[in-house]
């Protein structure tokens, strides 16, 4: 199935120089974006096992880093000894401590992907009313029609690779719960509330430092990546979309060689439903 990008009629220059908006997660009209409700660093259970893996190792740097004189009265044997005893007492300061720092690990985790990460927002659906309203200024603007399976939408660097990739978004009626240490992968930071759920939302991730162009702006800096224009499908109008628009959408397509391919598509309010028609235009 083909994918769509819902855009205003002032970003026609992606027909131009080939160049979109990957938007930082701050920059979204949902505040809970990106933000699961971490309530932990770890559990007791990751504690435990971390401590008990570890807990000799750290004993023996610990008492490496005692006087000379010190070690000639206590063996190693014998610190590791003592240390046992004190175990369970290390053991609820870590607990303690890690409680004390879930804020500013939180705090940490956010301020890293909203500072790092770029998002281009996909979706499966291109006749959507509230989206055209939302993103398409009220119909006025016009939605793009991507190839999914070009490679554009597949350049993972490994199989871990968290970036590069088209990537569903999911929908749940409960924030996600983690803790932090057993994240094991993205996913729990692209899951959405249900009220969006209309939206059929994919997602690119890039890393916003690899953008092509970056335009200072308030609040938010705009991050824009060069797609290839054989990337791109259709342009599908939006019923208000005035004349002058319309024209210099076909002048864009006709007058690049790399665009003779993209089919243009005006969009028009049925005359009994409450939905959209979609008729093609001659270029």
């Amino acid at each position: 199935m083909p994918i769509y990008k819902y855009v205003s009629e002032d970003r026609l220059s992606i027909l131009e120089d080939g160049l979109i908006r990957f938007t930082q997660p701050r920059a979204f009209n949902d505040p809970f974006e990106f933000r699961p409700h971490i309530y932990e660093i770890s559990d007791d259970e990751y504690l435990d096992d971390a401590l008990d893996e570890q807990y000799d190792e750290i004993l023996e740097t610990e008492y490496s880093k005692l006087p000379l004189e010190l070690k000639s009265h206590i063996s190693l044997a014998n610190f590791k000894s003592f240390g046992l005893i004190q175990k369970g007492e290390v053991r609820e300061n870590l607990r303690l401590a890690m409680k004390a720092m879930t804020p500013l690990a939180r705090k940490g985790v956010f301020d890293g992907i909203e500072g790092n990460i770029g998002v281009l927002s996909l979706t499966k659906c291109p006749l959507n009313l509230l989206m055209w309203a939302h993103y398409a200024n009220c119909h006025q603007g016009f939605v793009l029609e991507f190839d999914e399976n070009h490679e554009y939408f597949n350049r993972r660097l490994s199989e871990t690779d968290e970036l590069r990739y088209m990537r569903k978004v999911d929908y749940q009626s409960d924030r996600p719960k983690v803790s932090l240490m057993k994240v094991e992968s993205f996913d729990v930071f692209l899951i959405k509330g249900k009220e969006w759920e209309y939206e059929q939302e994919w997602r690119m991730l890039l890393p916003l430092r690899d953008a092509d162009k970056v335009i200072s702006m308030k609040p938010h800096d705009i991050h824009l990546y060069k797609i290839p224009f054989s990337a791109i499908k259709s342009v599908i109008l939006g019923d208000r979309v005035t004349t002058e628009i319309r024209k210099e959408a076909k002048h864009l397509i006709v007058g690049r060689e790399e665009l003779s391919h993209v089919r243009l598509y005006q969009s028009r309010v049925d005359e009994k439903e409450f939905k959209l028609n979609i008729e093609e235009l001659s270029i």
